[in-house]
């Protein structure tokens, strides 16, 4: 019999000197799927750049993988580590853009729940 799975985005925005913890965020979210959300019907699906964006055209850079992205996502989670990113042409640092995208949809209350800031400590 078929069921009913509901599916939660999770955007993963991050500058390029946090790799492991991307890692770690990946495989969290892949046991969640398999062991411990199973029974409650409800798969996470990870959003990045790396395997949700592919080459195109654009303003800038950040705005092919902004289009690319779009605001379709439940929860965004943050992490800076020493860098805080490349500048764009609208924000410090494509990290923070995304950000600023994410807390304007959180404000305008198209987040699910919340937006998550984490900064690992090494």
């Amino acid at each position: 019999m078929p069921k009913q799975t509901t599916t939660l985005s999770i955007f993963l925005a991050s500058p390029s000197d946090v790799n492991n913890e991307r890692i770690i965020v990946k495989k969290v979210i892949e046991e969640l799927n398999s062991i411990s959300l199973k029974p409650f019907n409800i798969q996470l699906e990870l959003i990045n750049w790396e395997n949700s964006t592919h080459p195109g055209f654009g303003s800038y850079p950040q705005d092919v993988i902004n289009n690319q992205i779009g605001d379709d996502y439940d929860i965004f989670i943050g992490i800076l580590w020493a860098r805080f990113g490349t500048p764009t042409n609208k924000a410090e640092s494509g990290t923070l853009e995304e950000f600023e995208r994410a807390y304007s949809r959180f404000n305008a209350k198209k987040i699910l729940k919340s937006v998550f800031i984490l900064r690992l400590i090494k």
